[in-house]
């Protein structure tokens, strides 16, 4: 309880640091209230993409390859904001399973997979539901800053 207090008192950049460090270590923390509201409308101002879904194509900054025609909806959690992309539209030729990651595939308890693009640009395929965020399963989830729509 008392680490749930800390965060009372933090910014939300602060908390974004601290929840980007303990993901780097595999935790993914379930924040109190008045922390996940803090850092979702910090997330929420940072967005340049439209919430509702776009038909425009997607690429990643980072390659200027062709990710996915299209996305669903952004979704907002406590550990940031992601664009949701379905089956349909997402291109999986330009992603792998990052290595390191390959044991997820075959974790019945496991709550993602891991892919990555050709520069390590992080893409989870949603497998079960979380108490973070509504991921729903079956679906592919971006961070948005490292994409651009044209």
């Amino acid at each position: 309880m008392a680490q749930r207090l800390s965060f009372i008192k933090m910014s939300a950049e602060q908390i974004e640091q601290q929840l980007l460090i303990e993901e780097k270590n595999g935790k993914f923390r379930v924040l109190g209230k008045i922390a996940s509201q803090r850092i979702r409308e910090h997330y929420k101002k940072g967005l340049t993409l439209k919430a509702g879904g776009s038909d425009k194509r997607i690429y990643f900054k980072s390659t200027g390859e062709k990710i996915a025609n299209g996305y669903d909806r952004i979704v907002i959690g406590d550990h940031g904001a992601y664009v949701e992309i379905n089956e349909k539209q997402i291109n999986k030729k330009i992603i792998k399973v990052k290595k390191g990651q390959e044991w997820r595939t075959n974790n019945l308890f496991c709550k993602y997979f891991w892919f990555e693009s050709t520069k390590g640009d992080k893409v989870y395929l949603q497998k079960a539901t979380v108490k973070y965020a509504d991921y729903k399963i079956g679906f592919y989830y971006i961070d948005p800053r490292l994409l651009k729509l044209i």
